[in-house]
């Protein structure tokens, strides 16, 4: 692919989605927290995936957007077969952790959330995070779009704009809000 091809979407009516393809180029070595674009040989040890998308998506927010009051998507080409549904969850909400009563909870840690810095939720310009998850240029048998909501979004994404095989949503009643998967979650491969 060079970098002059263009892929365009038209979800709805009256809607046109462009996007350009850039190779990347860096003559930089690697850092621990960069993105995976490829994968060496198989070795042991504890999955952390969630740590480079985590990463990734908070130098992506850096950028300042002017949304001028519009839904805002970050895109991911999930291309670490590692990265799991749990992987995002965790890298989106916070990782998960055992309580004495035997509960399971999750760290205030995640992408999404909050902190003493933003008590009212993290990254309200953004609506959500889609991940595209199982393609390859060479085999598309069974790609999947994951659609993460943020809880604390100044702005939801419109439904129909791009639609999610997969979506972690938000629920709300008059005393909380909560995230629920429609229509499932998703296996975790």
């Amino acid at each position: 692919m060079t970098d002059a091809q263009w892929a365009l979407i038209e979800p709805a009516d009256g809607i046109e989605l462009r996007f350009r393809f850039l190779r990347r180029r860096s003559s930089s070595p690697p850092e621990p927290t960069d993105r995976m674009v490829g994968t060496g040989q198989a070795i042991g040890g504890f999955v952390d995936s969630f740590l480079r998308l985590r990463s990734a998506l908070e130098k992506k927010v850096q950028k300042r957007y002017d949304t001028r009051g519009k839904p805002l998507a970050i895109f991911v080409g999930a291309w670490d077969s590692a990265c799991t549904v749990d992987q995002f969850e965790d890298a989106l909400l916070g990782e998960q952790f055992l309580v004495n009563s035997g509960e399971v909870k999750r760290a205030n840690n995640g992408f999404f959330g909050r902190n003493r810095e933003r008590p009212a939720g993290k990254h309200q310009e953004l609506s959500c995070v889609v991940a595209l998850r199982g393609w390859r240029p060479w085999q598309s048998d069974n790609p999947s779009i994951l659609r993460f909501d943020n809880p604390f979004a100044a702005v939801s994404f419109p439904d129909e704009l791009l639609p999610a095989d997969y979506r972690l949503g938000v629920v709300r009643d008059e005393r909380k809000l909560w995230l629920e998967w429609t229509p499932t979650r998703p296996g975790l491969a």
